[in-house]
């Protein structure tokens, strides 16, 4: 399967490099807009995503869906979908201008949010255009355009950061880059593949809506589940508290771009197989059993470091959020399998189902966010979280084991966790170690580990790595 280790290798480049930029503006935000300014700043993203959501509904995926089955209708699918987007523009707004109506924040952070999201509309129209490069599976036009906005944006922010132009002119840079990387994604889909049309036939964007309807539902429930303690703790606890609880949520969401880059490498090549149950169980397996090499040391590495990675990343002030950083290490060690799971129900059009699974889980997450945070503060949303993930993988992974795919390789199990205690033992015996030594360090010993218990050869890895070229 070479595309597949192409798209992998690629999206792996995009998000990589993605990750390389935030946390360079991690730093520059929690140190230079502290914890009251670093909570405005999380909330704004929050809804961001939100605006995004409302945008698309879904209609990225379908898209991605509907190309990698029938490439040749690319133009026609992508005009048709621009066409509902521009729609949706106004349910977008609707929805922020009835939030800030019913929480009242101050002047600054309501023009803060405002201006984060119209970086969200942005992204909407580019994630569209990705679509296509996903569906042709051609992942290497996306890496080009999110080298340069991640670049650009990063530049911006710590430029207003270090100016200390205020938060205002610090949200700017994500919007004026944002409008850069549309402008890249439109100008390489016009030479390489067609131009974007727009087509707003009613009838058509009614279709389109509904057909797009079920993964959008199921993205927004997602989201929902995984941020609607940021905008409740703020009500309960004020920006301070969720400034803390950002600075653990956003080191966690560094991780979960490793399982983004397997659903959306994965996704159209398990679409391409839906209909063959035993290519779709190999073609799960493979990405199952990669995605549990890297999550199985990530619980014990965080709780081993996560208190040197805080004071490293932020500094002293942000030392309580360790505390809540070590709970979400495991909700983001379960988030990689549901993110992975939620492209194998799409895939394989049970996103209905998937849907059910989210909505029990974000039902959970409303409960004890209300329960937990009046109480415990920031790390009563931590561990919502956790609570969240876990309700949220026990019924979906095992209906999809029960029905979808089945595991077709069990032996390297028990390899990997005879790895990751290698690794944890090492960690547990150099806690003096500087963070920027343990970590390199620690990747190094489970890797021999890796190796040395046969969970993977270099004969496998020469492999794919030939099938990059």
């Amino acid at each position: 399967m070479p595309s597949l280790f192409r798209n992998t290798f690629y999206i792996s480049l995009t998000q990589g490099w993605q990750m390389i930029m935030a946390l360079i503006l991690f730093k520059t935000a929690t140190v230079g807009l502290g914890e009251a300014g670093f909570g405005v700043y999380t909330l704004a993203m929050t809804l961001m995503y939100f605006v995004l959501l409302f945008d698309d509904f879904g209609v990225t995926t379908l898209v991605t869906r509907d190309i990698a089955r029938s490439p040749s209708r690319s133009g026609p699918v992508l005009a048709g979908a621009m066409g509902l987007k521009i729609l949706l523009v106004p349910v977008s707004f609707a929805f922020l201008g009835v939030y800030t109506a019913l929480t009242g924040p101050d002047s600054v952070t309501c023009r803060v949010i405002w201006i984060t999201a119209v970086y969200g509309l942005s992204s909407s129209f580019t994630q569209l255009v990705f679509a296509v490069f996903r569906g042709h599976e051609r992942m290497q036009y996306e890496t080009l355009t999110v080298l340069v906005e991640k670049t650009l944006s990063t530049a911006l922010c710590v430029a207003a950061v270090r100016a200390r132009l205020g938060l205002e002119a610090f949200a700017l840079g994500f919007t004026l880059a944002g409008a850069v990387s549309l402008g890249l994604s439109l100008l390489i889909l016009r030479r390489r593949f067609h131009a974007a049309g727009v087509r707003t036939d009613i009838r058509e964007s009614r279709r389109l809506f509904r057909e797009s309807l079920p993964f959008g539902l199921a993205l927004f429930v997602t989201y929902s589940y995984g941020q609607f303690s940021v905008p409740i703790l703020r009500q309960m606890r004020g920006d301070a508290a969720v400034g803390l609880y950002g600075a653990a949520q956003k080191l966690m969401s560094f991780t979960n771009l490793i399982p983004m880059v397997f659903a959306t490498a994965f996704f159209p090549r398990l679409s391409a197989v839906s209909a063959d149950r035993e290519e779709t169980s190999r073609v799960f397996t493979l990405g199952l059993k990669a995605l549990f090499m890297i999550a199985a040391p990530l619980v014990p590495g965080v709780l081993l470091t996560g208190d040197r990675l805080i004071l490293l990343l932020a500094d002293a002030r942000y030392a309580a959020a360790s505390a809540a950083l070590n709970v979400l290490a495991f909700a983001a060690a379960l988030n990689f399998f549901n993110v992975f799971l939620a492209s194998l129900y799409n895939a394989v059009n049970r996103q209905r189902l998937f849907l059910a699974f989210e909505a029990g889980a974000l039902a959970c997450n409303i409960v004890f966010n209300l329960l937990l945070i009046g109480r415990f503060s920031f790390m009563g949303a931590a561990w919502t979280t956790l609570i969240t993930e876990t309700c949220m993988f026990l019924p979906a992974m095992g209906w999809a084991l029960a029905r979808l795919a089945r595991i077709t390789e069990w032996a390297v199990w028990p390899r990997v966790l005879a790895a990751t205690a290698v690794m944890a033992v090492f960690l547990a015996a150099t806690p003096g170690w500087s963070v920027l030594l343990a970590v390199p360090a620690a990747v190094a010993v489970y890797a021999a580990a890796l190796l040395a218990f046969r969970a993977v050869s270099i004969t496998e890895i020469r492999t794919q790595m030939a099938a990059l070229r």
